[in-house]
């Protein structure tokens, strides 16, 4: 028992923060390949191996917390084309687990269909569907390292970018803040339930649709 997990909750979960963690900085990296930056290729990130991008800290804190991280791509937006390419990167991680996120609530409806609920793999594909949604939404909260602070700062005047740098330093500490206060969880469960409601009623009417 860790906190209030047991140890079937933690080996459910596992496949999930691995899936869902090296799914979200692959895309990063892929992106940025894509975009003229080999950075995340010369620092071995452009791979699907979960030992590369997972922060077993930041794992960890997932687990146990219900936040965390992984390690940052890191990438030279200098080198990529595009206006707009650090927009394009910093989306393509959040995007990424809403995706994997949709396609696991799918595979989790078509269980319930045929009456697999409540065995190991239904608990399994229940965590990754969860953990997707929470890592998509976590990190499209504007405050830096996150994201969603990245994908708003692409729509700053550069005049303005000077004023973000007290901002950039001391926002990683009211990230935290807010998050051990608990002022994240209520915002992120409540996201995150209207994402998984509506995604369910579309899957309940396909697969009623299909007559499956």
């Amino acid at each position: 028992m860790i906190g209030n997990l047991s140890l079937m909750t933690i080996l459910y979960r596992l496949p999930a923060l691995f899936v869902g963690f090296t799914f979200h900085e692959y895309a990063h990296a892929w992106v940025a390949d894509r975009l003229g930056d080999d950075t995340p290729r010369l620092t071995g990130r452009l791979r699907l191996d979960p030992f590369a991008h997972i922060d077993i800290l930041g794992m960890l804190m997932l687990l146990i917390a219900g936040f965390g991280w992984a390690k940052p791509v890191q990438v030279n937006p200098g080198r990529m084309r595009g206006r707009h390419a650090m927009l394009w990167v910093s989306l393509a991680g959040p995007l990424m687990n809403l995706i994997i996120g949709f396609i696991f609530t799918g595979i989790l409806v078509a269980m319930l269909f045929y009456g697999a609920y409540g065995n190991i793999w239904y608990n399994i594909v229940s965590e990754m569907v969860s953990i997707n949604l929470v890592l998509c939404v976590f990190n499209l909260i504007p405050l830096p390292p996150l994201d969603g602070y990245n994908i708003v700062k692409n729509f700053i005047h550069p005049r303005n970018l000077k004023a973000m740098w007290t901002f950039e330093k001391y926002g990683p500490l009211l990230l935290m803040a807010l998050v051990l206060l608990g002022f994240t969880s209520g915002i992120l469960s409540n996201i995150v339930g209207f994402l998984l409601a509506h995604m369910v009623e579309l899957f309940v009417w396909l697969f009623t649709l299909l007559g499956l």
